[in-house]
């Protein structure tokens, strides 16, 4: 699983669960005006950060506490003055209509971005591997690959290209855990927190009312169970539209309020009772065991928890080691630090990017026959755009060139509208014999536009003139292109 930290939107999501936790089910309890101020200091919060995840998330947040306290006396006044409760709910999505277009047009790009990342995972992983799944934290690795063969086929539009980039989250945490578990598996998932997260108390009596008439520590109780649910619901609802079980902080506070849920919804007590159960049937049968089932349960957990305790810390310690060699690779001082990648292989053997990091040690020194079976095994599980780029460099200067082609092709079509690889991809054809096949390249990347004006694509356009007015005969017609992609707009 990749987790994540990012401090803009770390911070909104933190403030998100902390008003949903605590604020909110306080102030609309005790009809504080503090409410008010909170709502439009977080309106002020999206203007400056503007994560529309965020400030819908808070919306159905403050519906959920506004509803479970007041639901019943709303049921009543709209029977009182004969509306219907269907009217009212087809008025709300009445008027979230405009508010998800005002949303949508603030970054547009942006959610057209998602569209595709949407259909691509469904086209590529999902349907293909629906019963089974692609495995447990392996979209990360695998969606790129699918982008690529989404635009090879030739389904991707002009602009699709332009909205591709590199992708590590589907930015629906629903479909990237049903991809990755696949759909059985992910609906009995989502069944089982579903269950966990539900009341089956009934109540008569309005939330408030009853609160009123309970002791102290039960009323808070009752506030406690309604900010762990709220918080969950804030979570659930920014998960449609974003990552946030890939933020460590939020999920561990996801686990939490559901533990919470659980306990104050008494849910655990009838798994403590099924466990009983379970343990006295193994103790009628084999009276050894029975010496006490709870004792012998604190038995085993504690002889379990040391080494889960134990391994946590090492993988912490491992990590951390992992990325300071990752910040030295980047100051380009990797070449010195090949014994300690050698350190680190065994327990990171399993890890793609580990990989690429270490081939890039050799890469710096200009080995590339070392650097190669370190790249190839990157490729395994890792699918950064950049891998490939260094793979195809390798396969080039080891004198391999179809194999540059084919993975200059790949790489490609995983981000089209990028000016590199077709820079490369062409010299390489020139290296190989296929004059055509550069030239007709170069003439794509100089009609291609650029998405973000740079000094890079300036000259990379520069290098593809030159190779175009020096191979390419003007009485010839101009060669096929050999990519398939739609880079250019459409006339």
């Amino acid at each position: 699983m990749n987790i994540t930290f990012d401090l803009t939107s770390d911070l909104l999501m933190n403030i998100t669960l902390i008003i949903a936790t605590i604020i909110l089910p306080i102030t609309i309890y005790k009809k504080n005006s503090l409410f008010f101020f909170i709502v439009l200091t977080y309106l002020k919060l999206f203007y400056i950060f503007q994560i529309r995840s965020s400030l819908l998330s808070f919306a159905f947040v403050t519906g959920f506490v506004f509803y479970s306290m007041n639901g019943n006396e709303f049921n009543q006044f709209l029977r009182s003055k004969g509306i219907s409760l269907k009217f009212v709910m087809l008025s709300i999505s009445t008027t979230l209509i405009p508010i998800l277009i005002f949303l949508f047009n603030l970054k547009p790009n942006s959610a057209l971005g998602r569209v595709l990342i949407w259909e691509v995972s469904i086209t590529e992983l999902l349907l293909p591997n629906w019963f089974s799944g692609v495995g447990f934290g392996s979209y990360s690795w695998m969606y790129n690959r699918a982008q690529s063969v989404y635009f090879q086929s030739g389904n991707g539009s002009y602009f699709e290209g332009v909205l591709a980039g590199n992708v590590e989250h589907a930015h629906n945490e629903y479909l990237q855990f049903a991809i990755e578990l696949g759909l059985p598996l992910f609906l009995l998932c989502l069944a089982s927190l579903v269950w966990l997260f539900w009341d089956f108390r009934k109540f008569t009596i309005p939330f408030k009312e009853r609160l009123e008439t309970l002791p102290t520590a039960q009323k808070w109780r009752e506030l406690v169970l309604l900010g762990a649910k709220s918080s969950v619901v804030a979570i659930a609802t920014s998960s449609l539209f974003t990552f946030p079980l890939h933020y460590w902080q939020v999920l561990v506070w996801f686990v939490f309020m559901m533990l919470i849920i659980g306990l104050l919804q008494g849910k655990f007590l009838l798994l403590h009772k099924a466990m009983q159960w379970v343990w006295n049937q193994f103790s009628a049968a084999s009276p050894w065991v029975n010496y006490g089932w709870r004792t012998s349960l604190v038995a085993i957990l504690f002889f379990a928890f040391y080494p889960t305790v134990n391994y946590g810390y090492e993988q912490y310690k491992l990590h951390q080691d992992w990325n300071n060699l990752k910040r030295v690779v980047a100051m380009r001082g990797a070449p010195q630090l090949i014994p300690v990648f050698e350190q680190l292989t065994p327990q990171l053997a399993h890890r793609g990017e580990f990989w690429f990091n270490y081939a890039a040690a050799y890469f710096q020194q200009n080995d590339y026959v070392s650097a190669l079976p370190l790249l190839e095994k990157s490729a395994e599980n890792y699918s950064n755009p950049n891998l490939y780029l260094s793979l195809a460099k390798a396969y080039r200067e080891t004198g391999q060139l179809d194999k540059a082609e084919e993975t200059y092709f790949f790489s490609h079509h995983m981000i089209p509208h990028r000016f590199y690889p077709l820079h490369e991809w062409a010299y390489t054809k020139l290296a190989n014999g296929d004059t055509l096949g550069a030239v007709a390249l170069a003439n794509k990347a100089l009609l291609m536009p650029e998405k973000v004006p740079s000094r890079a694509t300036k000259e990379i356009k520069e290098n593809m003139q030159k190779l175009f007015d020096t191979y390419h005969n003007s009485e010839s017609p101009l060669p096929t292109d050999p990519t398939f992609t739609k880079t250019v707009p459409e006339s």
